[in-house]
Order: C-alpha cells, then structure tokens, then sequence
C-alpha cells in the first residue's frame, strides 16, 4: 500500500496536488475490481464540476466545463481580467434593466395618477346621484 504524504505545516502546488489526487485515485481503483462501483455521465460531470468549483477558489481567474457538442466538454479558462470585464458587463446589463424597469414603473405610475385625476375629476362633477364633492351622502 502506498501512503500519501500530506503534511500540515506546508502549501502545495497544482502540480503536486494533482499528483496526489491521482494517487488517490490510482488506489481507488485499485480497490475497485473486486466492486460493482459504476458512475453515471452525470455523477462524472458533477464531480469535475465540483473539482472545478473548488480549483477556482483558490486560483485567479476562472475554470469552466464548456460542452462543445453532446458528451463532449473542454475545460476553458478565463484569467482576472476577463473575469473583471465580464462582471462590469452584468453589472451595467443590471443597472440598464433596472433603470428600465424604473422608467416603465414611472410612465404607469403617471399613466394611472393621470387616468384617476381624470375618473375623480368626472366624478366630482356628476350630478344627481346624491354624491357632493365632500363626500357626505345626505
């Protein structure tokens, strides 16, 4: 059996870190002959998933499965700077929805003070139906 060395009192590189996931790895397998152990494309997609989501909190920049056909993903990777500029983008896109939405919001807002002006004015001067500007039906 193999040990795996991991001391606590230093860091590691990528390098050296990935050699001890495939030495975990190669012993998994190892062990896994005499197992029925099988994964889905799924379970194989979330695990790299999840490694991934893990490598990019401690690097600069960031790792993406990109899919390129059915089955087929190629790992892509997008340093600081394209990170910085693609959230400036979501950032604007989300300022220029909400500003839209705030123009949309006041043009109904006015639309509806404008129409209900209108109604009470019209109600106001209805005669004949016992209603007085005051509000007091006698």
């Amino acid at each position: 059996m193999v040990d795996i060395q991991v001391a606590e009192d230093r860091t590691y590189t990528l390098r050296e870190v990935v050699d001890l996931v495939k030495q975990t790895l190669d012993r998994v397998t190892e062990k896994s002959t005499r197992s029925e152990l099988r994964y889905t494309s799924t379970d194989v997609y979330w695990l790299l998933y999840d490694m991934l989501r893990y490598v990019n909190r401690n690097v600069p920049g960031e790792f993406t499965l990109l899919q390129t056909r059915k089955g087929v993903y190629r790992v892509t990777y997008a340093d600081e700077d394209f990170g910085r500029q693609q959230s400036a983008r979501k950032l604007k896109s989300e300022v220029d929805r909400t500003a839209r939405y705030l123009e949309e919001l006041a043009d109904t807002t006015n639309t509806d003070a404008r129409a209900l002006r209108k109604r009470t004015a019209r109600y106001l001067k209805e005669p004949g139906d016992g209603r007085t500007s005051g509000g007091d039906n006698e």
